[in-house]
């Protein structure tokens, strides 16, 4: 096997790197400027365009890595140092956290069971509005005993949903769904009327 001169070797390195980060490289568009065949001369210049492509390629990736690493889990707060009534809408709920907890909102039973456990969650003095999570169940339009909705935490279940949640959060004669201060889903006789003013469950 004949003897690689410095030039052979930085050009079969080049492509080795190449061929490696493009292969790794999934979410930063990767594209080397300068291609070599055998036999080919290479220049300084060359190597170190296709070196900064790759770096930045590189660096990309490793930019999008720690944005989804930063996200994380949703995490339960507390309960809004405000209280409002079951009528005034997701905006005002969503209000009412992010006064309490800058940039949290209303929590949805589902992230409020899927929290860590949070030992600095505060204002847990009386029970809270949630958003439910509805799902339908039997054949819509069959008798009454044969469809419905069931909240999906709780696993309570009801021919209407607006009864889980003041109509959307736009009612004030039905009734909406509570969290208590030690995590317990309150449904029907145990929820709360939406014209009563209630505390908030905040997430983020």
């Amino acid at each position: 096997m004949g003897a690689l001169n410095t030039r052979s070797i930085l050009k079969l390195f080049g492509t080795a790197v190449g061929a490696l980060c493009a292969g790794l490289v999934t979410a930063g568009e990767l594209t080397v400027p300068n291609q070599f065949s055998n036999g080919q001369a290479t220049s300084a210049s060359e190597m170190n365009a296709n070196f900064s492509a790759v770096e930045s390629a590189v660096n990309d990736n490793d930019q999008r890595i720690s944005q989804l690493e930063g996200q994380g889990p949703v995490v339960f707060q507390g309960f809004s140092l405000s209280t409002i009534d079951g009528a005034q809408g997701l905006r005002t709920m969503t209000q009412a956290c992010d006064s309490t907890y800058p940039g949290s909102r209303m929590c949805s039973t589902a992230e409020y069971r899927d929290s860590p456990f949070n030992p600095n969650a505060e204002n847990l003095d009386s029970p809270a509005w949630i958003n439910p999570v509805i799902l339908g169940i039997g054949t819509p339009g069959a008798t009454s005993n044969q469809w419905g909705i069931v909240e999906a935490v709780s696993g309570a279940i009801s021919l209407d949903s607006q009864y889980l949640s003041c109509r959307g959060w736009s009612a004030s004669d039905l009734e909406g769904m509570l969290v208590s201060e030690t995590g317990q889903m309150l449904i029907g006789i145990a929820s709360s009327g939406c014209n009563q003013s209630n505390r908030v469950s905040c997430c983020k």
